[in-house]
């Protein structure tokens, strides 16, 4: 993205993430929570690539509305997150939230959010196994 020209501010809780991103020019690399998206207004997109998949479905209404505030009138957000049904760990013990279409599409709604594009697909994560997923296209 920087690459393109754009400002990139990358957050993630992982300090390894966050020294990788931050070696890349022209980005701006943060160690943060979820819950630290705070920004009202100031985005034109947000990019959540198999991220908020690691929160509790209980926290991701709050996730959505707070990426909702932090986009500029228009802005685009896209979500990758793995398709299914409730909560899991993995073989790895990483915690999972898995979303069916109709409900990520009612969370988007009621956040103000509309969906302009979902793309599915079925990839093997890093513990191995091939699961379904979504990358949803969403406009403020």
């Amino acid at each position: 993205m920087a690459d393109a020209g754009l400002n990139v501010t990358a957050i993630d809780a992982s300090p390894d993430m966050v020294a990788l991103a931050a070696r890349h020019p022209g980005v701006t690399a943060e160690l943060a929570q979820f819950d630290a998206l705070t920004d009202i207004g100031i985005y034109d997109g947000i990019w959540a690539s198999f991220s908020l998949l690691h929160a509790p479905k209980s926290d991701f209404p709050h996730h959505i509305a707070a990426i909702k505030q932090a986009l500029k009138p228009g802005g685009v957000a896209v979500l990758g997150l793995k398709a299914g049904i409730g909560e899991s760990r993995d073989k790895l013990g990483r915690f999972y939230a898995y979303y069916e279409e109709d409900e990520l599409r009612q969370i988007l709604d009621a956040a103000d959010l509309t969906v302009t594009d979902i793309v599915k697909g079925a990839a093997k994560g890093l513990a191995g196994d091939t699961a379904p997923f979504m990358i949803v296209t969403a406009r403020a």
